[in-house]
């Protein structure tokens, strides 16, 4: 996310998508901010160039059974990350995390102001493949060869 000498917000696109002509989407403002805020929780520890600590704030919940303190923890330190790292931009008006455990997801739900006062909304989803192996296991009758195996 750049400031321009207008005070345009500019960030590129977070999936690197080109424009029809092969330049970058760009998003401006509010969308910039969003695109933003999109990335950096998203974002793992060293995804940043020139500041490699910052990032991974979902991490440190990965693999942690969502509980209400979990959760708690969680938000607070999406706050506290949020507000290191945005606040020029942006003030927190709220965040909202719901547990969708049949999918075994986590939905962060971000409503925060800009500087020009509008009210806009970022949602997050985080999931995990669970995938386990599943054995199938076939009776074998313990008889002659079998039990020297």
């Amino acid at each position: 996310m750049a400031t321009t000498t207008s005070g345009n917000i500019i960030d590129l696109d977070i999936y690197g998508r080109d424009n029809a002509d092969g330049t970058a989407i760009q998003y401006i403002d509010s969308k910039a901010v969003s695109n933003a805020l999109q990335m950096y929780l998203s974002s793992k520890k060293g995804d940043f160039l020139y500041a490699p600590s910052a990032g991974g704030v979902l991490d440190s919940q990965t693999f942690k059974i969502m509980t209400l303190e979990s959760l708690t923890i969680l938000q607070f330190n999406i706050r506290n990350a949020l507000t290191n790292y945005f606040t020029p931009y942006i003030q927190i008006i709220s965040i909202n995390l719901e547990a969708m455990y049949e999918e075994h997801a986590l939905k962060i739900e971000i409503i925060y102001s800009t500087n020009n006062l509008n009210i806009e909304k970022v949602t997050v989803y985080t999931n995990a493949d669970f995938n386990t192996k599943h054995y199938e296991y076939t009776d074998i009758a313990y008889a002659g060869e079998n039990l020297l195996k």
